[in-house]
């Protein structure tokens, strides 16, 4: 019997004035299986990486469970001049992370845990330079109101640090910590069908070096899924 399976994953970002733009170095590679589907499985998916796309899902994954993740990427681009096409020397860093959740057989509530990098970036333009990177802490409360429907609420930790470099002068800091929180939920109308909905709120990053300050806003993101 063939089964054919269709993901969809939409992107809202609501964006602020900004002085960096952050959707523009997000990265969503968490996990072999999100990977695996383009990243398209905010609406479940049957590891414990769900704690990064939807906590929601945890619900329907029973007893402790933890994964790590190693991303090896290579992402280079060019910029178009007056003098002819300059290539970008830099590229994406790798990247860690690690989920783990707990969601005992005989209870409602569980709890997830992951940390990742969400956010990096790594250009070289000739003797400029710029690399941003953040690391992100999620802990989530799950709750499964029934055997079809499960709601997750947590908090976001981030720490971001910055190395730039342009016209002779540099820029290195990071910041102490910035706060967000995610609302996630997940929906099983049948056995073949699920949807899912996670949101997840922004935050001011002000990392600074010396004197000087640089004020990174991440966008909310709104993401739903059915599969």
């Amino acid at each position: 019997m063939k089964r054919m399976m269709i993901a969809a994953v939409v992107s809202v970002y609501a964006l602020a004035t900004m002085q960096a733009q952050a959707a523009g170095i997000a990265n969503s590679d968490f996990s072999a299986s999100g990977v695996g589907v383009a990243n398209a499985n905010v609406a479940g998916i049957a590891d414990v990486s769900a704690a990064s796309y939807n906590p929601a899902a945890i619900a329907w994954l029973d007893g402790v469970r933890i994964q790590g993740a190693f991303a090896s990427r290579f992402r280079n681009s060019s910029e178009e001049r007056l003098t002819g096409v300059e290539s970008n020397r830099g590229s994406a860093k790798n990247t860690v992370g690690m989920h783990a959740s707990w969601m005992p057989h005989d209870s409602n509530f569980g709890v997830s845990m992951a940390f990742t990098q969400p956010f990096s970036s790594y250009t070289v333009w000739g003797a400029d330079s710029t690399e941003i990177k953040s690391d992100r802490l999620s802990v989530d409360l799950i709750y499964a109101i029934s055997s079809t429907l499960a709601v997750a609420h947590g908090i976001d930790i981030y720490q971001f640090k910055a190395n730039l470099t342009q016209a002779g002068v540099s820029f290195s800091g990071r910041d102490k910590a910035s706060f967000g929180v995610n609302i996630g939920v997940n929906w099983k109308p049948s056995p073949q069908w699920a949807v899912g909905l996670m949101l997840r709120s922004g935050t001011k990053a002000k990392i600074k070096s010396g004197g000087q300050q640089l004020n990174l806003d991440l966008p909310e993101q709104v993401n739903v899924g059915v599969s």
